[in-house]
């Protein structure tokens, strides 16, 4: 029998989680906002405060899997601005691959 090692995944099970929401296909075009983003980790176990969430987002964003914009297109920008997360081709397919890990 020949065994083929799979690689392990880069994501962590919060970033996956994440990455896993932002690709969700109920999101429109626009992505999710932060205070959506913090809702989803809550319902799924993970309460997490404001600056941890950031670090999170700050280390997806450095890795390519995760753009933000204050506001998207097509939006009108208020006083009090918001970070938009979308999920990066690189992100999906990141995700993919950590899902595939996980069901092997």
């Amino acid at each position: 029998m020949d065994y083929q090692p799979v690689p392990l995944p880069t994501l962590t099970h919060l970033q996956a989680l994440v990455c896993w929401a932002l690709h969700s296909p109920h999101w429109e075009g626009d992505g999710l906002a932060v205070r959506d983003l913090l809702a989803v980790l809550k319902r799924h176990g993970e309460d997490m405060r404001e600056s941890a969430f950031y670090q999170l987002m700050q280390r997806l964003e450095g890795a390519g899997y995760v753009t933000s914009e204050t506001a998207p297109r097509g939006r009108r920008r208020t006083r009090l601005l918001s970070r938009w997360f979308r999920l990066t081709r690189d992100g999906r397919e990141e995700l993919t691959r950590t899902l595939d890990f996980y069901k092997a």
